[in-house]
C-alpha cells in the first residue's frame, strides 16, 4: 500500500488532513505522525490486526509492550483508573512533552478503557500491571489524538536497532509501501 502524505503546514487543509488521519486509524490503519522528537507510527489498540502490523512493522516481540500515546493530559483518566497524587504533579508538570510515564494499574478492568474495547485487545496497552502513556509536545500529534475515538499505541519511525525518523521522507525510505498514511510536517 503506497504512503500518502500531507503537509500539515497549510493552514487550509490542516483540520482536513487530521481527519483523514483519525479515520484511517479508526480503521485500522497505520499512521506516521510527527511529535516533537521524531515520527512515531500510531495503531488503533482495538485492532488487533493494526497491532499485528505495527509489531511486524517494528519486529517487536509479542512480550514488549507499546507506549499509548494521548493527546492530553486529562486522557490519563481514561487508562488509569486511580491516578496516585504524584502520578497527577508528574502529567501537570511533565505533559505535554518528551516523556513516557509508566503507571501501575493493578486491575486494568478498573479503567474507562476497559468498557470501551475487547478485553482481549487489553493486552496491546496494558503490561505486567502497568500501561505506559506519552502526550507529545507536538499540535499535529495532539490534534490527532484527540481527534480520534480509538484508543492509539506507538512507536518510534524506525525498523527494530535503526535510527528514529526525523521527517517524513525518512518514515516514507524506511517503510515505503507499508504505512496507510503519513502525516508529513515539514520542520
Amino acid at each position: 500500500m503506497a504512503i500518502e502524505v500531507l503537509s500539515l503546514c497549510n493552514d487550509s487543509t490542516y483540520s482536513a488532513s487530521i481527519q483523514r488521519a483519525t479515520e484511517v486509524l479508526a480503521a485500522g490503519g497505520l499512521v506516521a505522525f510527527p511529535t516533537e522528537t521524531v515520527y512515531g507510527i500510531g495503531a488503533n489498540a482495538a485492532d488487533p490486526d493494526a497491532i499485528r502490523r505495527l509489531r511486524e512493522l517494528k519486529q517487536r516481540p509479542a512480550d514488549k509492550p507499546f507506549t499509548v500515546h494521548v493527546g492530553r493530559q486529562s486522557d490519563v483518566d481514561r487508562f488509569v483508573a486511580d491516578v496516585s497524587p504524584i502520578g497527577r504533579r508528574l502529567v501537570a508538570k511533565a505533559w505535554p512533552g518528551p516523556l513516557t510515564l509508566v503507571f501501575p494499574v493493578p486491575d486494568y478492568r478498573a479503567a474507562a478503557v476497559a468498557r470501551e474495547i475487547d478485553a482481549g485487545q487489553l493486552s496491546a496497552i496494558y503490561h505486567d500491571g502497568t500501561v505506559g502513556l506519552r502526550c507529545p509536545d507536538s499540535q499535529p500529534a495532539c490534534d490527532l489524538l484527540t481527534g480520534v475515538t480509538v484508543p492509539v499505541v506507538a512507536a518510534s519511525a524506525n525498523p527494530a536497532g535503526g535510527q528514529p525518523a526525523l521527517c517524513a521522507d525518512e518514515v516514507r525510505e524506511a517503510f515505503e509501501n507499508y504505512l496507510d498514511w503519513d502525516v508529513y510536517l515539514h520542520r
